[in-house]
């Protein structure tokens, strides 16, 4: 079966059947500091080599380590600087470095900055390689078609299915400018790696999230909600469109219909939630002060506070102290003692939204991008 690139991805090596025991699907895994790099990589593996293989993102050594002392990673491509524990060392079957300079062909290890298809042309040529030098076939190329790939039953591994309670996770700021909805955004793909997740624009103006044509939005959910129709999940799935892992659901389009939420329109939408067996992980990036505002933030079990960090520092100062005395007046200045603070780095701009085709150095910077997945895999 050809791609529509003109590449030939109908083939899987010998090696994929060695590898696999009692019918399970390969495990491979990315480790890589550069969260933007690894994780625009992992897409592109998860997209092009479902047939044999379930793609892992890594980003940090203990997280990788820690995965390793109870599973197995059938082909782990990482960082030729790092050294894995004896203890842990039999856990990776085949290892494959990365290489910043460009390789020679007789070379065992992947140029790092090359293209994603020439990547994985290059792994299967080393694979193949170790697998002729294991029997004695040095020449000889052994390989199966994908549809019998296809019928090893695939077997997702703990880390990749945990499973868990629904969670809500709120987004909110003092004003705008400070990244929280790039935030949002972004904390939503790296959960995705992990969880069935959600980001939903609880904004009266926000993103369209990058796509040119109309598209349904909260406005659309707010009508089912406020006419009490039944199957709500279902319809807001119908709803959301899906860009790699993660669902999104941008905000309204018209901003009378979130302010037109009340507490109980809120409690709705939450329950449906917290009941639903779909989503295990909802981020709502909150930015309309109305009734349902307090309430949702009252409803989610993680609030994250994004800090002003932009401008002058006493007008910061002030618009933080007036923000305080709002949630005070309002009795809720307990819900803003709860949430974390997070004064982010300096924050990439979304300037199409989360759809837009930007390269890795332009997506991200990587102390952002490191900040970004430790916030998540604190969740």
């Amino acid at each position: 079966m050809d791609s529509p690139d003109g590449s030939d991805t109908g083939r899987v090596d010998l090696l994929s059947v060695e590898l696999r025991k009692g019918g399970k699907c390969l495990v491979q895994a990315v480790y890589d500091i550069d969260l933007a790099y690894a994780g625009k990589l992992v897409d592109y593996l998860n997209l092009n080599e479902s047939a044999a293989y379930e793609t892992l993102l890594f980003t940090t050594k203990e997280h990788l380590l820690h995965y390793l002392e109870e599973n197995v990673i059938d082909v782990l491509m990482m960082a030729k600087d790092v050294v894995l524990p004896e203890e842990v060392e039999s856990s990776a079957r085949e290892v494959i470095y990365f290489s910043e300079e460009p390789v020679e062909e007789n070379e065992e290890c992947l140029f790092k900055y090359c293209s994603a298809k020439e990547l994985i042309e290059a792994k299967q040529r080393i694979l193949r390689i170790r697998h002729n030098r294991r029997h004695g076939n040095r020449n000889q190329e052994i390989q199966i078609t994908e549809s019998e790939a296809y019928d090893y039953v695939k077997e997702e591994s703990d880390f990749m299915q945990k499973e868990e309670k629904p969670e809500i996770i709120g987004v909110y700021s003092a004003g705008g400018g400070c990244g929280q909805t790039g935030f949002a955004l972004d904390l939503t793909k790296a959960l995705s790696k992990r969880y069935k997740t959600l980001y939903l624009g609880f904004e009266a103006v926000g993103s369209s999230l990058g796509v040119g044509k109309r598209m349904a939005d909260m406005s659309d959910l707010i009508y089912c909600i406020k006419q009490r129709m039944d199957n709500l999940e279902e319809k807001l799935r119908g709803f959301t469109v899906t860009n790699k892992d993660a669902e999104y659901l941008p905000s309204v389009s018209h901003f009378e219909n979130l302010l037109a939420m009340t507490t109980e329109d809120v409690d709705i939408l939450c329950d449906m939630f917290l009941k639903g067996e779909y989503y295990q992980k909802i981020v709502v990036d909150i930015g309309c002060f109305c009734e349902g505002y307090f309430r949702m933030l009252e409803r989610c079990q993680r609030r994250y506070l994004i800090e002003q960090t932009v401008g002058e520092a006493d007008l910061v100062t002030d618009k933080t102290n007036s923000f305080r005395l709002m949630f005070e007046s309002c009795g809720m200045g307990e819900i803003l003692k709860e949430s974390t603070r997070l004064k982010l780095p300096k924050a990439p701009k979304h300037p199409n939204g989360i759809f837009s085709e930007e390269t890795g150095e332009q997506k991200t910077e990587e102390e952002y991008g490191r900040f970004v997945w430790s916030v998540a895999e604190q969740i």
